[in-house]
């Protein structure tokens, strides 16, 4: 009978998942699947995602070493139209059009009574 010592394996590209019993597998994949819903959710704005992950390697002294892993995600700012404003001394403030960003004067539907939609 042969006796089974414990389970090696050579850390290489392939085996990177593996590390921190799977765990850094798992963030890697949870971080990927945040970069896929950001480009599902507004892939036309054309701009780069960015997934970092950070081995640090810290020998002990003698013949072995512990491995630390972290990852970053890096997405795109949100940036809605900019809102164009009006400033009313009669409202107190500045005003806007919560319908039509870029018009504060713009009429909508909703402004107009009963009846008084032309077809």
């Amino acid at each position: 009978m042969v006796k089974k010592g414990p389970r090696r394996v050579v850390l290489q590209a392939t085996s990177l998942a593996a590390l921190s019993d799977g765990y850094v597998g798992r963030i890697i994949d949870a971080d990927l699947k945040r970069i896929f819903d950001d480009i599902n959710d507004r892939g036309t704005d054309m701009k780069v995602r960015e997934l970092t992950v950070t081995l640090k390697f810290k020998p002990d002294g003698y013949d072995g070493l512990s491995i630390g892993a972290a990852t970053k995600v890096k997405l795109p700012n949100q940036v809605p139209p900019v809102t164009v404003c009006k400033l009313n001394t009669v409202a107190g403030g500045m005003v806007f059009n919560p319908d039509c960003s870029n018009n504060p004067d713009q009429m909508t539907t909703a402004d107009l009574m009963p009846g008084e939609i032309e077809e």
